[in-house]
């Protein structure tokens, strides 16, 4: 559950996309939860396509990871994932995300715009919240519900492309936009 900071690991991380355990190779499928949390010296950080899912917390408080791309195998990045990534800011989503879940870009301070996948259904909530450089969001025909307080306090959001098919937007979504 620690960083590689702890090791002295600096830079870029190129996560592989097989291990070796127990005699074999054994394909990477997951970043587990904490899984490389609080990493202060991280800057970046490659995906392999073998990963399907980012857990909860994952990428949470590696305040100097400044870009990721997330590859079209992953489906699903779980809560807080990229939370208090402060001088992120570029990211590329998963063509074939289908869960975003809550908080996972709160307080990225220095994120500037945001490509929500046409694959999404759901924008989870405080998504990014206090984000307060996101200055363009943009929300695809597919996403029917915002979650609550997902995008409060991102002061300079200048602009917002609204699907028709929104059915719900949900308590404080945009407060302090």
């Amino acid at each position: 559950d620690q960083c590689f900071d702890t090791v002295g690991y600096s830079g870029k991380l190129v996560i592989p996309a097989y291990v070796p355990y127990g005699g074999g190779m054994h394909k990477v499928t997951r970043i587990g939860d904490n899984a490389i949390h609080s990493c202060h010296s991280l800057t970046s950080v490659t995906i392999p396509e073998t990963v399907v899912a980012i857990g909860d917390f994952a990428f949470w408080n590696c305040t100097n990871l400044d870009s990721v791309v997330i590859p079209n195998s992953v489906l699903t990045i779980a809560n807080e994932a990229f939370k208090f990534c402060t001088k992120l800011k570029s990211v590329v989503l998963s063509e074939n995300l289908v869960v975003l879940g809550d908080c996972v870009f709160e307080n990225c301070y220095s994120l500037p715009s945001l490509t929500i996948p046409n694959s999404v259904k759901y924008i989870g909530s405080y998504l990014s919240l206090g984000c307060d450089e996101l200055k363009e969001i943009k929300i695809p025909e597919s996403v029917v519900n915002i979650g609550s307080d997902a995008f409060n306090g991102c002061s300079a959001l200048e602009i917002i492309i609204i699907p028709a098919g929104l059915t719900t937007v949900e308590y404080r979504a945009f407060k302090d936009c």
